[in-house]
């Protein structure tokens, strides 16, 4: 009699657990037919809905804090799940934290942050994560009170996904940023900086950024120590995007700490297929990156200081001594370039490292508007005969050079439209100047 009471138990057991899901921090009910979740801080809350896919339907709460608190509690467990946001404004006025294996659906959805001292969504170092779809919208931005902050952010994140974004920001601000990241793609989103900018802003609308006290304050503050010690990004992709910032995307270095971080550099940058424009500064501002490519991209810098590097279109500089610059290949290709100083610039500050090869080919058009003044500026004029200061296209410090099938576009001609200099080999030919 004992075994089969036992028995009927373990079945009964069995059967609860299928039927009423188990989700960390909550507690799940059978009510009017449906399963609900219920917040672990108010039984009496429904914060989300099981779907028959197995997905989680967020339930609106009646005013911000309350919607911040119960997607908090969705999104920051582990466990592997998949939240959806309804198709309507879902206010928060706190940093949403988003936990591992987590995939938010916010297709149709709008996420607006009423707090301007919050950002909208934020990570510990998480794994497997993907955000599809949805406006993300920070309010003091929407109201004009530009404020210095990040709209999105992920610590020392790895496997990201986020397809399909729009996101706001300020011009002092950004809307996207990565620090440490790895395995990140980014698709098929807007990164959008609105409002006044200041005529010599710098900062970035997707940052891809480095780890240190200075860069990352919010690591070192969240993470501890261990989190800011130089740790940089590593295959990151950025396809089919629209990105308008001071400066437009960026992967981030500093000279800060007497340059003790200048030999640290990211790894595999790719951005292929992107609209790109930067209004006081680069579109493009790819510092200390290794193995980068960038193609069939559609690239404009507008600033106006254009005797300065600020002005150049797609600008691929080392700076410190990397060992790993020696097998590091550069691929610029396909892309529609309009900038000021140089339209694509490939280089080193640091001549005892070489890039492996640079290769710069079939760009439709590459476009440079500084005129070089005619005479000698520190003896400059007469040493590079005014290649370097307004070439349409500029590489120094690698081993081998391809610049080949480019349209180039300078004030000076085809003359001085393509300029190189401390190559080992070089391949340089088909490349046609075109008229404005």
């Amino acid at each position: 009699m004992k075994k089969i009471i036992i028995s009927a138990l373990a079945v009964l057991i069995a059967i609860t657990s299928t039927v009423i899901p188990s989700y960390a921090a909550t507690s799940s009910a059978e009510d009017n037919g449906e399963r609900y979740i219920h917040a672990s801080y108010k039984a009496s809350r429904i914060i989300g809905e099981y779907q028959d896919d197995g997905s989680i339907l967020f339930i609106k709460q009646e005013d911000a804090h309350a919607n911040a608190n119960a997607l908090k509690e969705l999104i920051a467990d582990n466990r592997k799940k998949t939240i959806v946001l309804p198709k309507e404004t879902v206010e928060i006025d706190q940093t949403l934290v988003i936990g591992s294996n987590t995939t938010l659906i916010a297709t149709g959805a709008t996420v607006y942050q009423t707090d301007n001292e919050a950002i909208l969504l934020e990570d510990e170092p998480v794994k497997n994560v993907t955000i599809k779809g949805g406006k993300w919208l920070t309010d003091t931005v929407e109201k004009g009170n530009l404020y210095r902050n990040t709209s999105i952010r992920f610590l020392h994140a790895s496997n990201v996904t986020l397809d399909n974004l729009y996101i706001n920001t300020s011009y002092v601000g950004h809307a996207l940023e990565l620090v440490a990241c790895k395995d990140c793609t980014v698709t098929n989103s807007k990164f959008f900086a609105i409002g006044k900018t200041k005529a010599k802003s710098n900062e970035e609308a997707v940052q891809i950024d480095i780890a240190t006290p200075q860069t990352s304050p919010s690591a070192k503050e969240l993470l501890g120590d261990s989190y800011v010690k130089g740790q940089t990004c590593k295959n990151i992709k950025v396809k089919n995007c629209e990105i308008r910032g001071s400066r437009g995307i960026s992967t981030n270095k500093t000279e800060s700490d007497g340059g003790k971080w200048l030999s640290k550099h990211h790894s595999n940058i790719t951005i292929e297929n992107c609209k790109i424009t930067g209004t006081t500064s680069e579109a493009m501002a790819l510092h200390n990156a290794l193995n980068v490519t960038v193609k069939n991209c559609t690239v404009k810098s507008k600033d106006k200081r254009i005797k300065t590097t600020y002005s150049i279109g797609i600008n691929i500089a080392s700076f410190g001594n990397c060992e790993g610059k020696t097998k590091s290949t550069v691929l610029v290709s396909g892309n529609t370039v309009d900038a000021g100083r140089q339209g694509i610039y490939v280089g080193s500050y640091n001549s005892k490292k070489k890039f492996k090869s640079v290769t710069i080919k079939n760009n439709k058009k590459v476009k440079s508007t500084f005129k070089y003044p005619k005479r000698s500026v520190n003896g400059h004029y007469k040493k590079h005969k005014q290649g370097p200061a307004n070439s349409a296209i500029f590489v120094s410090y690698a081993k081998k050079v391809t610049i080949t099938g480019n349209k180039t576009y300078t004030k000076h001609g085809k003359k001085n439209s393509v300029h190189y200099e401390h190559y080992n080999k070089k391949k340089v030919k088909s490349n046609k100047a075109y008229k404005k």
